[in-house]
């Protein structure tokens, strides 16, 4: 039983990694985007 909740669990996580990292490049993407276009 508790080695069924762990797998789960770190299921979860790699779910989450592989949104949450797209998500952090494109957001660091339209900030550098941003500040170009205000800077200049």
């Amino acid at each position: 039983m508790n080695k069924k909740k762990v797998n789960r669990f770190t299921f979860d996580s790699r779910i989450d990694y592989g949104l949450i990292l797209p998500a952090f490049m494109l957001i660091l993407i339209g900030l550098y985007a941003l500040y170009v276009a205000v800077s200049h």
